[in-house]
């Protein structure tokens, strides 16, 4: 992501759910990226800064959804994951890493953006 855009969520003042923001530094403006019912959250965006990725609450779990930047349909990636915390995609866009509490503390997991399939990186057990 260039360190002139930073995300962030905030209350979208209609009825209570959280949206994905953008504040753009160097235009001094905040866009709002996402539009959705629950609470959207734990966004980041490609190594390229053209996609978006973030959580969608669905109960206790969230769904991941993708979509470019620019515009266009988003596509749910119909997979449970709690992404706690500080999503990062790696350069190549085959790996999502993030952070998860799970009642003991936080550990990295990594996701397989093609497979969907989770490796825990760091352990609390």
């Amino acid at each position: 992501m260039s360190e002139t855009r930073f995300l962030f969520t905030r209350d979208n003042g209609e009825g209570g759910s959280l949206d994905v923001m953008m504040y753009d530094v160097s235009e001094q403006s905040v866009h709002r990226l996402t539009h959705g019912a629950g609470d959207d959250v734990s966004a980041t965006l490609s190594p390229d800064g053209q996609q978006l990725y973030w959580g969608v609450q669905d109960g206790p779990n969230y769904i991941l959804h993708r979509r470019d930047l620019a515009g266009g349909e988003t596509v749910s990636r119909g997979v449970r994951v709690n992404i706690d915390s500080s999503p990062a995609i790696s350069p190549d866009g085959r790996f999502m890493v993030f952070g998860r509490n799970e009642g003991n503390g936080y550990d990295l997991i990594r996701l397989d953006m093609e497979t969907m399939e989770e490796v825990r990186l760091t352990g609390t057990d």
